[in-house]
């Protein structure tokens, strides 16, 4: 039997995450028997670098010169940067960075107002998406002329919705090319219709048009897909994500673990994990309610995992509100199955709609207890009471309860991480995930 060609485009951001992980677990496991894949992506260094560490099937990447160009800096990111550079040796220039850092209007800082209002301005003035999109356009025409022996699905892989224009501009020369099978993967929510942006009239005309199936990460991501973008069910495919399996620590490596981290054996552990870009992933309200739990719970150790832009600020935050010595900044880390094997709760306070982030999948399969709000679809990962507390998103008051609630309850702490890991099992295994996306391909291609 022929096997089944798909040809990937994941169209990402500077951010690389759990929308590259979902791609890179699906190709990694699709049956090379029965699947020849090729991947294609944007030129991106960091997508390297997770390449490397998440996949380890032989896949060439091919990386595609597209516009806009990730990571590259305009001329007021420059400056700023080098008043960054400057300001502990020059008075000048650290007065300038206080001005630029000092908050602005609707909570963004003078100078994100100063670089947005340059971007936009010289956007218009140089036809800059006009020009990307020509760009674009050509770079795909050759790319998809160049198969000669052709592909049956063509799936874009997407963070969130709308995607980047770079995605639409691939759709629209597949589905003039007469590539019939188009598939596209959203990882989270999908913002409301913007009466302003032609962008998303041109989003929500083309893709229920030129594609066959649209896939979401969770069933509440299809429901407010359909609400919010008026999608047709019947285009709406809910695939729950999954990942794979991971080999638990022994005791000893635990203990060994926790003193590598300068941690006691009988500590109090907490973690948090994700990008530290702005509030979406609720840094800032765990760390408010970090401050009612040290209270009882006086050596709490609260691990942050993951890097970015906002680390600095969350950091002074830290210093803030007193709790310096119980918040370690990890940083990027690649142990994260390790370090879940010795926290005692795992807190995914997101505040922003996604689907179900993978550090709750990453929890449950280390047994551990979960506490996550009610943002998105992170309550599919937790039946509340047996493996885990739901909360709302924002209320740092609720949080700190729940955390000391499960704190002071060592036996229902092992008890819902018994049953955590039992529901990984049964919903969240990642061979479940590959074996519904191959039943939809098949589905396609029967039809």
């Amino acid at each position: 039997m022929d096997k089944v060609r798909i040809l990937f485009y994941s169209g990402h951001h500077e951010i690389v995450g759990g929308d590259a992980q979902y791609l890179l677990n699906l190709v990694e496991n699709l049956n090379s028997d029965q699947y020849a894949v090729e991947i294609y992506t944007d030129k991106n260094a960091v997508f390297e670098e997770r390449v490397k560490q998440w996949l380890s099937r032989d896949v060439i990447i091919n990386y595609l010169d597209t516009r806009p160009i990730l990571f590259k800096k305009n001329l007021v990111q420059k400056l700023y940067d080098k008043v960054t550079v400057h300001q502990s040796g020059s008075k000048m220039a650290s007065i300038v960075k206080k001005t630029l850092d000092a908050d602005c209007w609707l909570e963004h800082s003078v100078y994100r107002w100063i670089n947005y209002l340059y971007y936009r301005t010289t956007e218009i003035i140089t036809l800059a998406k006009i020009r990307a999109a020509a760009h674009n356009a050509i770079l795909f025409y050759k790319l998809f002329k160049s198969k000669k022996e052709g592909f049956d699905i063509f799936h874009f892989n997407n963070g969130g919705y709308p995607a980047k224009t770079s995605v639409l501009v691939a759709v629209i020369v597949a589905y003039c090319l007469g590539v019939k099978n188009i598939v596209m993967t959203t990882c989270s929510i999908a913002q409301p219709k913007r009466w302003y942006s032609f962008s998303d009239y041109a989003f929500d005309w083309v893709i229920p048009r030129c594609c066959k199936k649209v896939i979401t990460l969770s069933e509440f991501l299809s429901i407010e897909f359909n609400r919010r973008r008026k999608f047709p069910l019947n285009k709406l495919h809910a695939i729950v994500l999954g990942t794979k399996d991971a080999k638990a620590l022994t005791p000893d490596e635990i203990v060994k673990k926790k003193q590598a981290l300068g941690l006691w054996p009988d500590q109090p552990i907490l973690s948090v994990v994700g990008a530290i870009y702005g509030a979406a992933k609720g840094h800032n309200v765990l760390f408010e309610a970090m401050r009612e739990v040290k209270k009882q719970f006086p050596k709490a150790a609260l691990l942050v995992v993951g890097d970015g832009k906002g680390k600095a600020a969350l950091q002074r935050l830290a210093d803030e509100l007193s709790l310096g010595d119980n918040i370690h900044f990890l940083g990027y880390r690649q142990d994260l199955g390790e370090l879940n094997n010795i926290i005692d709760i795992a807190v995914v306070p997101s505040t922003a709609a996604e689907g179900v982030p993978y550090t709750c999948l990453e929890a449950l399969r280390a047994g551990k207890a979960l506490i996550t709000t009610d943002a998105g679809g992170c309550a599919e990962a937790v039946r509340p009471g047996t493996t885990g507390l739901v909360i709302k998103k924002n209320d740092a008051s609720a949080l700190a309860e729940a955390i000391i609630k499960l704190l002071s309850n060592r036996s229902l702490l092992g008890d819902m991480g018994k049953e955590g890991r039992k529901l990984f099992e049964a919903k969240f295994s990642l061979s479940r995930v590959v074996q519904n996306h191959a039943q939809l391909y098949r589905e396609l291609l029967n039809k």
